[in-house]
């Protein structure tokens, strides 16, 4: 059945791009600019069975912890979620 994303936390986002390899948690960490986390599905899109929610670029490191971390990272809801403004104020 079709439902609606509610809410993507972030940080589980952020973290599973960390155990890919894409950031680090110390300074002697090493980089790997070729991992990471698309997000096909935002706060409000409807989703329907066998839509792809998010792609996960990976090399060999951490990509079934990343993968559950970018699922549980989504929280669906039946009913239709009025999307927010990214803007919301201007300071000038």
């Amino acid at each position: 059945n079709d439902c609606y994303v509610e809410h993507i936390d972030a940080l589980m986002i952020g973290e599973a791009a960390m155990h890919l390899g894409a950031g680090r948690a110390t300074k002697k960490d090493t980089i790997d600019y070729g991992v990471g986390v698309v997000l096909h599905k935002k706060v409000g899109d409807l989703v329907s069975k066998g839509d792809c929610i998010a792609s996960i670029y990976a090399n060999e490191k951490g990509i079934e912890i990343a993968s559950k971390m970018v699922m549980d990272a989504y929280t669906m809801s039946k009913s239709n979620i009025q999307n927010r403004e990214v803007i919301l104020k201007v300071v000038r």
